[in-house]
């Protein structure tokens, strides 16, 4: 799982451009 760096930076993108979180989609949450 090489993802979690990507899926961190990728969660503070998305609180900056307040925009839905692409990675919802790898989330069970």
């Amino acid at each position: 799982m090489k993802w979690a760096p990507s899926y961190d930076e990728a969660v503070k993108e998305a609180q900056a451009s307040k925009k839905p979180l692409l990675i919802d989609a790898f989330s069970p949450n």
